[in-house]
C-alpha cells in the first residue's frame, strides 16, 4: 500500500510554528522564574505594596538576606523587576507590564481575590501535581 503524499507546508505555516516555538520558550523560561515560591512571593507583595526596600521585602515576607538577595539577582536577571538607589537603600518594583499582567492574571485565577473559584483552583493543583 502507498503511503499518502505528504502535505506541503506554506511559508506562512513555517513562520506560524516559528512564532509559536518563540512564544513558547519564552513562557517556559518565565515560569520557570516563578516556579520558585520565594520569587512569586516577592513579587506578589510588590504587587500589593509597590515599590519597596530589600529590608522591607525581607522582614515583611521573612526571607532571609542570602536567599532574599539571590531571589531578586534572579528576578533583576530575567528583566521582572527594577531597582531604585536612594543612598544606602536599594528599592525594587515591578519594572515589566507583561510581568504585571502575569501577576494579575496570576491572583485571578489562584488569589485570595478569588474566593468563587477555590474549589476550581485546588483541583487544578492537585491535577497539576
Amino acid at each position: 500500500m502507498k503511503p499518502p503524499p505528504e502535505k506541503i507546508i506554506s511559508d506562512e505555516e513555517i513562520e506560524e510554528i516559528r512564532n509559536l516555538t518563540s512564544c513558547s520558550r519564552q513562557v517556559a523560561r518565565t515560569l520557570k522564574v516563578l516556579q520558585n515560591e520565594d520569587r512569586l512571593l516577592i513579587l506578589c507583595i510588590l504587587m500589593q505594596e509597590g515599590e519597596m526596600s530589600v529590608s522591607s521585602i525581607g522582614q515583611k515576607l521573612g526571607i532571609a538576606q542570602p536567599s532574599l538577595s539571590q531571589q531578586l539577582t534572579v528576578l533583576r536577571n530575567n528583566k521582572m523587576v527594577g531597582t531604585r538607589r536612594d543612598g544606602k537603600s536599594i528599592y525594587y518594583f515591578i519594572d515589566n507590564q507583561k510581568a504585571r499582567d502575569l501577576m494579575h492574571s496570576l491572583q485571578n485565577v489562584f488569589g485570595h481575590d478569588a474566593p468563587e473559584n477555590s474549589e476550581e483552583t485546588e483541583q487544578l493543583t492537585t491535577d497539576i501535581t
